[in-house]
């Protein structure tokens, strides 16, 4: 089994799924919406029904505020903005647009911090 994504490479990844119409509505499961983390390539269970892993062995699991680590989906829990609007609150709140645009918001947010802790570091 591959090593661990360092996280800036994952949330790059994660912003380039996203850009290219990764969560659009496939063919082949039309029936339902593709969930945001979940059914990307960053989730260590996308595509793999038969060996789950933890989600503590997620990348985004960092990003998760302590006390929704246990949660059945904890990456919907991660706080997108200032306000603490999760993927959770927009499934329920907000439009599949609103979700997508706060999503890409977040992720260039989190790389920029991540790529100016780098540079100072070098």
């Amino acid at each position: 089994m591959p090593g661990p994504v360092p996280v800036l490479e994952a949330l790059k990844s994660e912003l380039r799924f996203l850009q290219g119409g990764g969560y659009r509505l496939s063919t082949r499961q039309s029936w339902r919406a593709k969930y945001v983390f979940e059914d990307s390539p960053t989730c260590p269970n996308s595509g793999n029904v038969e060996h789950l892993r933890e989600c503590a062995d997620c990348v985004l699991i960092n990003f998760v505020p302590e006390q929704w680590r246990g949660h059945a989906s904890p990456c919907r829990m991660i706080p997108l903005n200032d306000a603490g609007m999760t993927v959770e609150y927009l499934y329920g709140d907000g439009t599949p647009a609103q979700l997508q645009e706060s999503v890409g918001q977040w992720l260039k947010k989190k790389i920029g911090e991540l790529e100016a802790k780098q540079a100072e570091a070098a």
